[in-house]
């Protein structure tokens, strides 16, 4: 496998930091033009044409497109411990990996582990958030909405701020109905209903209500 990179650290050096900041998105830009994958493991990144198989690497597709962005992965990740590979699709509304400059932002919608879906995510920074993984009967499930949030873990319920979360035997669903219906709108294109529907269910929300 040919790998392709960008010119060593020494060059960038000479320049100053917004004149070597500029530089390097444009090498960035280049790169992922021209070839079809982004390599970044601990200690090295590189770009190629064939998939790479490194263990413990996020292989980036350069190809993506955000208009693709909840039929087709812009990452994978295989985690040799587990020996498992892990897919990630982003969020909806995300731009094209060239247009991320060098690296590349974690914002998944969906996750998944050996193909079948593993985790759920969804936020719109800050006013509301939605994370459930694995998704399995009584796994975790958190939603925040304007600092507050709801969980579900093991049939518990617990509700308050982040450093005050206590148990409660109903949360209040007035802070769950809004991520309801915002999850729910048809730009989604239902990405998010098995977790709109689990959400229902784990907090009782009122179907009238929604």
């Amino acid at each position: 496998m040919k790998k392709y990179r960008l010119p060593s650290r020494e060059v960038f050096d000479r320049y100053a930091p917004a004149i070597r900041f500029n530089l390097i998105r444009g090498y960035h830009r280049n790169l992922t033009e021209r070839h079809r994958w982004f390599v970044r493991t601990l200690d090295d990144y590189f770009y190629c044409d064939d998939f790479p198989t490194i263990p413990g690497a996020e292989v980036f597709d350069c190809n993506w497109t955000p208009d693709e962005w909840n039929i087709r992965p812009y990452r994978h990740f295989y985690n040799p411990i587990q020996d498992v590979w892990y897919s990630s699709y982003a969020r909806e509304g995300l731009p094209t990996l060239r247009e991320y400059d060098y690296g590349y932002t974690r914002e998944d919608s969906k996750i998944l582990r050996n193909g079948t879906v593993y985790a759920i995510r969804f936020s719109t920074y800050g006013k509301m958030m939605v994370h459930w993984a694995p998704l399995d009967v009584g796994s975790p499930l958190t939603i925040s909405y304007k600092g507050i949030y709801s969980r579900s873990y093991n049939e518990e319920l617990s509700q308050g701020t982040f450093m005050h979360c206590v148990p409660v035997k109903r949360v209040d669903p007035n802070v769950l109905i809004p991520v309801i219906r915002e999850i729910t709108k048809a730009k989604y294109e239902g990405v998010y209903e098995d977790v709109s529907e689990e959400i229902i269910y784990r907090f009782g929300v009122p179907i009238n209500a929604l």
